[in-house]
């Protein structure tokens, strides 16, 4: 099973140059990003603060960040992993609101309402920030 980190956002996108270009340019070993995904009835249920969520958003955009070293030293994993995320959602989308997750499971970070919230609740940020 491929193990897969995603953000969706609550509406549809346009694919941005800057985005291209990351895509273009990414030339880590840890993980493939995806183009720009675009969906007529996006949908979302994951985790947060031990709370499930669940959103129908209609048209709605998402990227994947495959993971392609899974033995890969885990901290440095993912510090690139979420330098990466934050390059996308500070500076090419950074008006957009998101939800950054794990297969699906649980939401790591997200930003309702210009507010950006992590969950106290993953691991994730443990060693890296």
């Amino acid at each position: 099973m491929a193990l897969t980190y995603k953000l969706q956002f609550k509406r549809e996108l346009e694919e941005k140059k800057e985005f291209k270009e990351l895509i273009e340019k990414n030339n880590n070993k840890y993980f493939i990003i995806s183009e720009l995904y675009s969906s007529t009835d996006g949908y979302f249920n994951s985790n947060f603060e031990g709370k499930e969520l669940e959103y129908e958003f209609g048209d709605s955009s998402s990227i994947s960040f495959r993971v392609i070293d899974k033995e890969a030293d885990q901290i440095a994993f993912r510090k690139s992993l979420l330098d990466t995320v934050h390059k996308i959602t500070n500076e090419i989308y950074p008006e957009e609101d998101y939800y950054f997750d794990f297969n699906g499971d649980i939401i790591h970070e997200m930003r309702e309402n210009g507010i950006v919230k992590r969950n106290s609740k993953s691991g994730f940020y443990v060693e890296i920030e």
